[in-house]
């Protein structure tokens, strides 16, 4: 099993204060930008608000200083480099445990983005991130266009997770292996994953080949691409039911296939705090009214 992109911690409960007041206990992110606004007397974004171009100068203004802080746990240190993605990267003072993190600055044509074009990386050092608790703290002017979102941290790491709470660990050196990847430490990925496997074809009658048939009568992914590596040919694609795929006539003998099963990017983006109950789509289902959800 190998993966397309780097695993993903999210970063979405924090410590936040306004200006230079006393820290307030920790809150999940858009519920700070409620209540940041809230306080500065600014509109609570969601479906009804305007678009950011109609916006007068004097709305715009910036309205406070706000510094939110992020406690990350790990069982190990970290000793390859690792990446933070986030949005407006370069109106944000960043610090991982109160070292300064350098933001690039000007326009960026680099590949310094993850899934998203505006969301932004910057490098974290190798060992910088300890074991045992560290903190991400991100500083930043606050108006009413202000975004106050999730930080991704990105890297070679497991993350076990229990309830809202996360603690990365090493990768394992045993393959994983077939099934719900959440619970085998990538309960946030959002990428590809590909399988290789092997296939080992019975004898066939004299003069006759087996045909063969690929069957994953169970899989969540949005679909599967079948590919001979040997070859580097695409054998086909399985998405709907009865979800099987013909690989036509083997000789007898063992076969390598590679199955890519397609992420989506849910479990890193989604509703992830919805109560259980909301059954409809808008942006409330982000924005959840309760703490600890």
């Amino acid at each position: 099993m190998s993966f397309s992109e780097p695993n993903v911690l999210i970063l979405d409960y924090a410590e936040f204060k306004i200006n230079d007041e006393d820290w307030i206990p920790q809150e999940e992110v858009l519920r700070i930008d409620n209540i940041v606004r809230d306080r500065l007397g600014l509109f609570r974004k969601g479906q009804r608000i305007k678009q950011p171009w109609v916006f007068s100068p004097e709305e715009r203004a910036i309205k406070a200083h706000v510094t939110i802080r992020f406690t990350l746990n790990s069982d190990f240190t970290i000793t390859e480099p690792t990446k933070l993605a986030l949005e407006d990267r370069d109106k944000i003072t960043i610090h991982v445990n109160d070292v300064a993190i350098l933001v690039p600055k000007g326009e960026d044509k680099s590949t310094n983005w993850w899934v998203d074009t505006d969301i932004k990386t910057v490098d974290i050092a190798s060992n910088l991130i300890h074991k045992g608790q560290n903190t991400v703290t991100l500083s930043f002017d606050f108006g009413a266009l202000t975004n106050i979102e999730r930080v991704y941290l990105l890297g070679n790491f497991s993350v076990k997770l229990q309830g809202h709470k996360t603690t990365l660990r090493p990768l394992k050196t045993s393959p994983l292996t077939w099934g719900d990847i959440v619970p085998q430490g990538f309960p946030f990925y959002v990428g590809n994953i590909i399988y290789k496997c092997s296939i080992t074809v019975p004898p066939a009658p004299k003069y006759s080949e087996c045909h063969i048939t690929l069957s994953v009568p169970k899989f969540s992914s949005p679909v599967l691409a079948v590919s001979d590596p040997k070859r580097k040919k695409k054998l086909g694609i399985i998405a709907f039911q009865p979800r099987t795929l013909d690989l036509g006539e083997l000789e007898e003998g063992e076969h390598k296939i590679e199955i890519t099963a397609y992420g989506n990017r849910y479990n890193s983006f989604g509703h992830i705090h919805a109560p259980t109950w909301v059954n409809a789509c808008g942006p409330f289902m982000w924005r959840s009214k309760f703490s600890n959800s």
